[in-house]
């Protein structure tokens, strides 16, 4: 961690649970990793969870770029780094940086993040956040803009799940980090197998509950590149869209325990 708490930094340890079915860090594992360090970072700024409770507000995550050039396996230690990217005039950007114990590079995410005042259930401006306070000239994490995502238009895979309450953070909606498995399950295994993914982006897009039936979609958009959604039918609500786009492995991981990169 810097003084100046410009950036803060944690390590991570990929333990039994935090690895999928390949022996590799799962996406949920990065995403609850980037959620922890992102709101240790946010507290000691004066902006964490507390902090915006006794204000009325909360954190939400509106999008995710998620770009990953090899992940950590197993009993590995990952280093993230975090810093405040930029302030829009809702959105307040977050970036992370991604390394193996040897300090080297294993991926990026950019993130954007909304006040929400849990009364008035909308977003609102958080004017307390002091931009130049805040600012580092640290390279954005992930250099592509952001960009509007495309949506489902044949689906050529539907599946219904309930959301339980092991779904649900501390604000009583579902947490972010449970949408990247539910999006990805539509996905054949003998893909995920082959395949790795490589850049993930995810736009979230309404708030889903205990006990709402949500619906998952698919739809390919080329061999390597597909659309995901995830929708609440009782009201046609689109809860989250994604893109996904995937590079073919080296060596197929079909066995965890072949701990192998």
């Amino acid at each position: 961690m810097e003084e100046n708490l410009l950036q803060w930094q944690a390590e991570h340890r990929v333990d039994t649970a935090s690895a999928d079915w390949t022996g590799l860090a799962s996406v949920r594992f990065l995403c609850n990793a980037m959620q922890d360090t992102g709101s240790r970072h946010a507290d000691a700024l004066g902006y964490g969870p507390d902090d915006m409770q006794r204000m009325g507000i909360v954190w939400v995550l509106a999008r995710l770029q998620l770009r990953m050039i090899r992940y950590p396996l197993w009993n590995d230690t990952m280093s993230l780094r975090t810093w405040f990217a930029k302030k829009g005039r809702l959105m307040f950007h977050r970036d992370f940086r991604f390394d193996n114990a040897a300090g080297e590079y294993l991926g990026g995410a950019t993130t954007a993040w909304v006040g929400f005042d849990v009364k008035r259930r909308r977003p609102v401006r958080v004017d307390a956040l002091n931009e130049e306070h805040l600012h580092t000239t640290t390279p954005r994490a992930v250099a592509e803009p952001w960009r509007k995502l495309p949506t489902i238009e044949s689906k050529r895979y539907e599946r219904t799940f309930p959301v339980f309450a092991s779904h649900l953070d501390m604000s009583g909606h579902v947490n972010n980090a449970s949408f990247p498995d539910w999006l990805l399950e539509p996905l054949p295994m003998d893909f995920r197998v082959a395949h790795h993914l490589a850049a993930f982006d995810i736009a979230y897009q309404s708030e889903a509950f205990h006990a709402n039936e949500l619906a998952l979609q698919l739809e390919p958009i080329d061999e390597n590149r597909f659309i995901h959604q995830i929708t609440r039918p009782s009201d046609n609500t689109v809860i989250c869209t994604a893109c996904s786009t995937w590079v073919r492995r080296d060596h197929p991981r079909s066995s965890g325990w072949q701990v192998k990169p």
